[in-house]
């Protein structure tokens, strides 16, 4: 199977979640199917699981929310390749609305916001 370079840098551009290094976050903690780790936003103390806080800092809270989008971003997308072509698979149109919320600059998330998904 031969993938051209833009089709990879495209490719890699979905997957990746653009968080800063450190820790990891794991997604199979959040029901990924694959152990695939996104890292958590710098300085924020992060659990492995859905982006859970070990202290209660606003701006890191807001991070990890972002961090759990990154999360279920993957899975939703569940992208392989077969013949050729990224298939996308388990991610139905109302799935899509739930797991792609507006994005929001940090500075206007607030905890509230996606909160039924810390429980």
């Amino acid at each position: 199977m031969r993938i051209s370079a833009i089709t990879f840098g495209v490719f890699t551009a979905l997957i990746q979640p653009g968080l800063a290094t450190g820790d990891v976050v794991d997604c199979a903690h959040c029901g990924a199917k694959d152990a695939r780790k996104i890292p958590p936003p710098q300085g924020c103390p992060l659990t492995t699981g859905c982006g859970q806080l070990l202290k209660g800092a606003q701006q890191c809270n807001v991070e990890c929310v972002k961090a759990y989008y990154e999360c279920t971003r993957m899975i939703c997308l569940g992208i392989t390749v077969k013949n050729n072509q990224f298939v996308i698979e388990n991610c139905s149109h109302e799935n899509m609305h739930k797991m792609f919320p507006p994005r929001e600059s940090s500075s206007e998330a607030t905890s509230s916001t996606y909160h039924d998904f810390f429980h």
